[in-house]
């Protein structure tokens, strides 16, 4: 053992250098710190696999109740227009008055038969709040077989179609009287008799780009109307 010249032992080896601290950082500090830094971190894969779920269930009922919409529009617009048949047919026979509704491509209107000089003539029901010409959604259309006949629909601009009359020029009107007169022909029509009677039809209401989303309307001569679905048509 060495001895120093005072008798007193003494290390060998001596640390030439201070022992060094963290200055300015303690417990707390590291604390913080370590806190930052969770709060900075970036998602977890749980995280976003999460986020993507919801996203997914939130566009399926998005897309469901589009399709749900669009299932409604064609049963809609066949119940209207089978509670206007019935109701105009019932007018006829209780005014007397002989009525008609006057198909086309994407609407229709109803007519009745009113005498102007000297001569019978077919009238629309422009003004009428219940009768007035109506137009179907866009996407849907409608097909026309009377008397056993397929019948040619025209495609009528619905914003001059569903005007009301006073809002109709008479340069309008002369335009659609001369071209009606130029090709000598009359929109198919099925006619609502003051007797009860009406022309039998079959009245195909459809929605564009979808094969089962359509109805029938169908009429017979005794004045009877019926809907028929596409599981009838498929057991005819």
């Amino acid at each position: 053992m060495r001895t120093s010249e005072t008798g007193t032992w003494s290390s060998p080896l001596r640390c030439p250098f201070p022992a060094r601290t963290s200055p300015g950082i303690d417990g707390r500090a590291f604390s913080s710190l370590s806190n930052s830094f969770r709060r900075t971190r970036g998602f977890t894969l749980i995280e976003i696999i999460v986020v993507i779920f919801i996203i997914g269930i939130v566009v399926s009922f998005a897309t469901l109740s589009v399709n749900v919409s669009t299932t409604r529009v064609v049963p809609s617009e066949v119940q209207r227009l089978e509670s206007l048949m019935a109701l105009a047919s019932d007018e006829a026979v209780l005014q007397t008055q002989e009525m008609a509704l006057e198909v086309y491509r994407n609407g229709y209107r109803f007519m009745e038969l009113m005498q102007a000089d000297q001569s019978w003539k077919w009238q629309p029901l422009q003004d009428d709040a219940q009768f007035r010409p109506r137009c179907f959604p866009e996407g849907v259309t409608m097909e026309a077989v009377i008397e056993g006949l397929e019948a040619p629909l025209d495609t009528v601009d619905c914003t001059k179609f569903t005007a009301p009359a006073d809002e109709t020029s008479s340069e309008e009107k002369a335009t659609v009287q001369k071209s009606r007169l130029d090709e000598d022909k009359e929109p198919p029509r099925v006619f609502l008799l003051s007797s009860g009677e009406m022309t039998p039809f079959d009245l195909k209401v459809a929605m564009q780009g979808e094969k089962k989303n359509y109805l029938h309307l169908v009429g017979d001569l005794t004045g009877k109307i019926v809907t028929r679905t596409p599981d009838e048509d498929e057991k005819r």
